[in-house]
């Protein structure tokens, strides 16, 4: 069974894609044409969990950074 990152593991994830951006937020709101408030990442971060539609956003905002399985390996197996 595979089990969902933690938060330092999900902060570690979208911190990567802040640090090359203006901020993960604005990343995220770019990368999927609908507002990505800092409230919902928080709240990802709290329920540590990020809804899986939210994942291929993420790995665009990643510009390959960010692979699925690293936010959701439960739904996105990583490649073997």
């Amino acid at each position: 069974m595979t089990t969902k990152p933690n938060r330092a593991q999900l902060s570690a994830v979208f911190h990567r894609i802040a640090a090359t951006q203006e901020g993960f937020a604005s990343a995220m709101s770019k990368a999927s044409g609908v507002f990505c408030s800092q409230q919902s990442i928080n709240n990802w971060l709290k329920r540590e969990n990020v809804p899986a539609t939210w994942v291929p956003f993420i790995v665009k905002a990643g510009d390959g950074k960010i692979a699925a399985h690293e936010i959701r390996p439960d739904i996105f197996p990583a490649p073997e």
